[in-house]
């Protein structure tokens, strides 16, 4: 009965070990990934499905389409999905679709050994060489899609899902590899070879755990190869055992006794214990053995690892303190640095409030730049009258006068009437200097004159209808009693 058990145990520890890790790249028409616009051309678009030259492409039209024109592949296929529908046309199908010319550029083979190109379903896994399916690995190509793989290196897994088909041998899998359709979507580079990928049908029967074994120097250093590293926030980051690019945040080594310790039992208690905590919740951590038979716990955040840091040294504290129980023999610890966030390449530091402040600052003198302009524009400043022109002026005095207006050269002079007596003339018809009046001089006697100066311009000026005096001073004296 105990043996029983045992073996229970030991079967249900290897299930829960082996990962299932899924292929992400695809070479179906509605990934907006797949075209160059960044999106699914619409309909009444012209669409070209070009490969590189020497290169086969598969597209996978899963829904109906309609388009004004399809450019096939040189070299390639082109499924269709059930039921599906591939219509042309050159009338306007969906208004709101502006009919533009799309480009198909994702025929091209994805490297097997891109980290980037697989996800690990169950849980999170950090380093690089662990996210590439490994022997202990169940491989998922997902259904209702085409792939274009470049496997040019002999791999193997334990099991391998292809589109809803499950490969129980190596054989198997190799007749669908010399297929016409597994030559479209698997290549090593080389048309006159075949890809060797072997199903192991291999579990992980230590409950300690089973190593990946992809941190091997041969398949780190093809892994590595082929992988994108992006700039850290923080100084002396860290890389984990079979990682290819440098962390911000902390890793854990811990040696452990081989009758007392249960990997499974010990992610749970990160998971459940600390990962879950609200304080961590920008963290992610993985847990796994190495190659050289530790554990590795691996925390980081995607910041400057500040968090990851604080999450990594309270985990080893708790550690400390429950090595017996979880069956820990030691541990040590290597955290990243201070954070470069705020650091320029020069070594300076940038000051974010000040920054925060000269961008506010910026903003409300352009509101108020703005609400001034419009203000402005609207006169609400001020009353803007703009006086009439000479023209004007004689225009007004020539239609009164019915005359035609003269052409003048004016000239200016100090007002001889202010703080002068004035003099007394009788106006002359006959005279050639005409005489100006002032209508609020006029004489109270009523005898036929009328305050005034003489004009000390010489002003020739020519009318084409005559003006009678008389009829000035009538003017100014009907004006005066008004």
């Amino acid at each position: 009965m105990k043996l029983a058990t045992l073996f229970v145990t030991a079967l249900f520890a290897g299930q829960c070990l082996a990962l299932k890790k899924q292929w992400l790249p695809n070479t179906n028409y509605d990934n907006p990934d797949n075209w160059d616009i960044k999106r699914v051309p619409c309909s009444g678009g012209n669409i070209v499905l070009g490969a590189k030259q020497g290169e086969t492409v598969a597209v996978y039209l899963q829904s109906n389409s309609t388009l004004r024109e399809l450019i096939l592949p040189s070299d390639g296929v082109v499924v269709l999905g059930n039921d599906m529908t591939l219509a042309f046309t050159d009338e306007v199908v969906d208004p709101s679709c502006h009919g533009q010319d799309a480009q198909f550029i994702g025929g091209s083979a994805k490297d097997w050994f891109n980290p980037q190109h697989w996800d690990s379903v169950d849980e999170i896994v950090i380093p690089e060489t662990e996210l590439v399916p490994c022997v202990y690995d169940d491989v998922i190509f997902p259904k209702d899609s085409e792939f274009h793989v470049k496997v040019d290196m002999e791999v193997s897994v334990s099991s391998l899902d292809f589109n809803g088909r499950d490969y129980p041998t190596t054989k198997a899998f190799r007749l669908f590899l010399q297929s016409t359709s597994g030559m479209d979507q698997f290549t090593t580079g080389n048309s006159a070879q075949t890809p060797q990928i072997n199903l192991e049908r291999s579990t992980c029967n230590d409950v300690t755990g089973c190593p990946c074994n992809n941190d091997d120097p041969k398949m780190l250093e093809k892994i590595c190869g082929v992988t994108s590293c992006y700039g850290v926030l923080c100084k002396d980051a860290v890389t984990p055992v079979g990682g290819c690019c440098p962390k911000c945040g902390g890793i854990l080594t811990l040696e452990y006794n081989k009758d007392t310790f249960n990997l499974n039992r010990f992610k749970n208690m990160v998971k459940d214990e600390y990962s879950s905590k609200v304080e961590y919740s920008s963290v992610l951590s993985s847990v796994s053995k190495t190659r050289g038979d530790k554990i590795q716990v691996v925390c980081i955040d995607h910041a400057d690892g500040r968090d990851a840091v604080a999450m990594t040294n309270e985990l080893k504290d708790y550690i400390n303190h429950n090595m017996a129980y979880y069956g820990i023999l030691n541990s040590t610890s290597s955290i990243s640095g201070k954070s470069t966030a705020g650091q320029l390449a020069g070594g300076r530091h940038v000051n974010y409030g000040m920054i925060c402040g000269i961008i506010i600052a910026v903003i409300i003198a352009i509101v108020i730049c703005a609400i001034c302009t419009l203000l402005y524009k609207r006169g609400i400043f001020y009353r803007r009258e703009k006086p009439l022109s000479l023209e004007m002026e004689l225009d007004i005095a020539e239609y009164s006068n019915r005359a035609i207006g003269p052409q003048i050269s004016m000239s200016s002079f100090d007002n001889p009437m202010y703080d002068v007596t004035p003099i007394i003339e009788t106006p002359d018809s006959d005279t050639k200097n005409y005489v100006m009046f002032s209508p609020t001089k006029v004489s109270e006697e009523n005898d036929g004159t009328v305050r005034g100066f003489s004009n000390p311009v010489d002003i020739d000026v020519s009318f084409d209808i005559p003006i009678d005096d008389s009829d000035i001073k009538k003017i100014i004296c009907e004006e005066s009693e008004a």
